[in-house]
């Protein structure tokens, strides 16, 4: 199955490109995570990454480098930087084989909050996941991002969120309303 991805225009107007990640885009997502605010890593990760060393760093990124382009899929946002295209944004999910319900996530760099880009991102992930069978998210964040539920508001889709153990469990539905 085939899947057009579209260029993002950012809030402030800059064009930002979208792809699959690969397993060899490891660099690129060790840089966006390092230029990650310690909120928003904290946020994400759902860890402290402070002390992390670099090393460490590395060696934890093989999963998220797992991709298959059918149970495992990650969409990295890029922008023109002085030095080259940088990661600026990664919108993913995970499911178990040939399951209708995906766990999802995405971050975006510090510098890039507020720009439309988690939604547009978040947005053509879910295109390729109705396309391979999947009708539902499922994500789990920290409680009280409500920059999470932004997001998902700006999407327009059904979901429910409920707060368990301090986390905010949500599940959106991606099934297209019928006409």
């Amino acid at each position: 199955m085939t899947f057009s991805l579209q260029p993002i225009t950012a809030k402030n107007g800059q064009q930002v490109q979208v792809r699959f990640l690969t397993p060899d885009d490891g660099d690129l997502l060790v840089n966006l995570v390092v230029r990650l605010s310690r909120e928003t890593r904290y946020r994400r990760f759902h860890i402290s990454m402070d002390d992390v060393p670099m090393d460490e760093i590395r060696q934890r990124l093989p999963p998220f480098l797992d991709v298959d382009g059918i149970d495992s899929v990650a969409l990295l946002a890029l922008a023109d930087e002085p030095q080259g295209q940088a990661a600026i944004a990664v919108a993913r999910f995970r499911r178990q084989p040939g399951a209708v319900e995906a766990e999802a996530a995405v971050v975006v760099r510090d510098d890039w909050h507020r720009l439309g880009i988690g939604s547009q991102l978040m947005g053509q992930l879910m295109g390729v996941a109705r396309g391979l069978g999947i009708t539902r998210f499922t994500a789990m964040i920290q409680a009280g991002n409500r920059g999470v539920h932004d997001m998902i508001r700006n999407l327009d889709i059904d979901y429910v969120s409920h707060i368990e153990h301090g986390e905010d469990y949500i599940v959106m539905n991606l099934e297209e309303p019928a006409s």
